[in-house]
């Protein structure tokens, strides 16, 4: 079902889904749930139009988009990629995530 993308030896481990290779799942064994740790992150070819689409959603569940550190709801760019939060109702988060060198 998975296979080791990188193991950290601290404690920590990517995996990525043997038939969906868009989806990873993070391991640890230090972080309790739910945590301030996304759990999971799903690839996709436009982070910005996702994270458009996501705003929209009317959140009656609970579910959210994670602020950043200073309480701004946005897209995190960095040099390899893009990325934004979500959480679900009960507090597991995860990542949506655009890599730039990805085909």
């Amino acid at each position: 079902m998975f296979s080791v993308v990188e193991d950290f030896g601290t404690g920590y481990c990517l995996l990525r889904a043997t038939d969906s290779p868009d989806f990873h799942i993070y391991l640890t064994d230090w972080a309790r749930r739910p945590s301030d740790q996304f759990t999971f992150s799903l690839d996709v070819s436009d982070c910005d139009a996702a994270f458009r689409r996501l705003r929209e959603v009317d959140y009656a569940s609970g579910a959210r988009i994670v602020p950043d550190t200073a309480g701004n709801i946005d897209v995190f760019e960095y040099p390899g990629g893009k990325n934004f939060e979500m959480e679900d109702p009960d507090g597991n988060r995860f990542l949506i995530y655009e890599h730039y060198g990805a085909s």
